[in-house]
């Protein structure tokens, strides 16, 4: 499942920015009135959004990438069906397919969750 819904900014190898609508039809979003997205859901959108990120900096074909790793995550808010988040992603280092990302996401200007993720492609 894709998660992103539009790019904000680019800088290939370096960073990105990437914006994503939540809304009560989105799968993982919970039913009902609370409609509270679950924590490892925001992990899964850092690690596509650090993937995007690495896609941009290769003219090699697209192929599965893998979460190897989270050294480091905090979650400070719960996100909700309505919110629209920035997520943002840095390449902090690479070696060979391997590489590591430091990802944040905001909503309304305050910081949900931020933390290190390690991943394959």
């Amino acid at each position: 499942m894709r998660l992103p819904d539009r790019v904000t900014h680019c800088e290939p190898g370096v960073s990105i920015a990437l914006e994503k609508r939540l809304s009560a039809g989105d799968a993982f979003c919970a039913p009902g009135a609370s409609g509270a997205c679950p924590e490892m859901w925001l992990v899964e959108l850092c690690a596509q959004t650090a993937g995007l990120l690495h896609r941009q900096d290769t003219d090699a074909p697209p192929r599965p990438g893998m979460l190897c790793a989270i050294p480091e995550f905090a979650f400070h808010r719960r996100v909700r069906a309505g919110d629209t988040l920035l997520v943002e992603a840095s390449v902090e280092g690479a070696f060979g397919p391997l590489f590591s990302a430091r990802c944040r996401i905001l909503c309304e200007g305050e910081e949900c969750a931020a933390g290190r993720l390690t991943l394959l492609l």
